[in-house]
């Protein structure tokens, strides 16, 4: 099941599959499939959208106009969320680990979030790690001026994050119920479809990592 993307967000969904071709794999009737996550959006790829997906829906329909989110200085989550803020015309705020790295020049991650419209807010390390405390997040909202701000945790793992992921599993499961690709060569006298395709799994199968982001 694909989940309505917000207005204002285009994904190219389901994200296609790619065909690696290797001999080594082809010798002995195995194909190998790339799922090219990376290829859902440009500012969103990957996990960062299924996993923000619902979130987004969830804030809007609550009436929230600012989110509120936690990540490193280098976290590609705190990215994503600024990016999914300026197209969506939602205001963000990051509270970022480490508050030795207030008034320091911002490294290239930060930048784009503060490119992207996102306020910063440092905490020092102690703070962050009890960030889910009520008293302590509530403390974060007071300093923030977040009372009001709709919250996604840490690299945007949340309930409604593991629901947007079913999606990838559901977009696996059409493309292999149907196998788009022919039998290779060495395996043209077995059974076709393979069992592994009948039963929706794939032969071979790798997530595209190489050119998605890391959880946070």
């Amino acid at each position: 099941m694909h989940h309505t993307p917000p207005t204002g967000l285009s994904p190219r969904l389901p994200s296609p599959l790619q065909r690696i071709n290797d001999d080594r794999f082809t010798r002995h009737g195995v194909r190998l499939l790339l799922k090219r996550d990376d290829l859902i959006h440009p500012d969103l790829p990957g996990n960062k959208y299924r996993k923000l997906v619902l979130n987004l829906h969830a804030a809007a329909d609550a009436g929230h106009g600012t989110l509120l989110t936690f990540g490193g200085a280098y976290s590609n989550h705190l990215r994503a969320t600024a990016a999914a803020g300026r197209l969506l015309g939602l205001a963000t705020v990051g509270v970022v680990r480490g508050d030795e790295l207030a008034g320091r020049p911002l490294n290239p991650s930060l930048t784009r979030c503060v490119a992207d419209g996102m306020r910063l807010h440092f905490v020092d390390r102690s703070t962050y790690r009890e960030k889910a405390e009520p008293e302590t997040l509530a403390a974060i909202r007071r300093e923030t001026g977040t009372e009001d701000a709709y919250v996604i945790p840490e690299g945007g793992s949340n309930a409604l994050a593991v629901q947007g992921c079913t999606a990838l599993g559901e977009e696996l499961r059409e493309h292999t119920m149907w196998p788009p690709w022919p039998a290779a060569p060495a395996a043209r006298s077995r059974a076709w479809p393979p069992a592994s395709a009948r039963t929706g799994r794939p032969s071979a199968y790798r997530s595209s990592k190489a050119a998605s982001w890391a959880t946070t």
